[in-house]
C-alpha cells in the first residue's frame, strides 16, 4: 500500500509503503497534489523522505523523475532524504547517479 504524508510547515513529504508498477499512477498523482500544496504555500524547497518506502521496482524512478520535473517547472527544489538501500540500488542500476546526486541530502 502506498501513502504520502506531508508536513507542509516543515517542508517534508513522507513516502510510505510500496512504490511499484501497480500504484505508479496513484503515486505520481498524489505526489503532484502534495507538491502543489507546498508550492501554493510558497514552500519552494521540499524534502521527500523515503525512509518508509518498502517494496520498489523501476517504476519508482519514473515517479521520482516526474516529481523532479514538476518541481523544476515551478522553480522549486526537491531533496530526497533517508534513501533506502533498495532505492539506491535502483538509482545505480538505472545509471541515474548523476541525476539523483544533486537531489539527495544526508540527514
Amino acid at each position: 500500500m502506498f501513502k504520502i504524508v506531508s508536513n507542509v510547515d516543515k517542508n517534508t513529504i513522507y513516502i510510505q509503503g510500496d512504490l511499484v508498477f501497480s500504484c505508479v499512477n496513484e503515486a505520481e498523482k498524489l505526489g503532484f497534489q502534495t507538491l502543489s500544496k507546498c508550492f501554493d504555500a510558497n514552500i519552494m524547497k521540499v524534502n521527500i523522505d523515503l525512509a518508509e518506502v518498502k517494496a520498489v521496482d523501476s517504476s519508482l524512478m519514473a515517479v521520482l523523475l516526474s516529481w523532479i520535473k514538476h518541481a523544476n517547472s515551478k522553480g522549486a527544489e526537491l531533496k530526497f532524504i533517508s534513501i533506502p538501500k533498495a532505492v539506491e540500488s535502483l538509482i545505480q542500476l538505472n545509471n541515474l547517479n548523476n541525476i539523483f546526486h544533486s537531489y539527495t541530502q544526508t540527514v
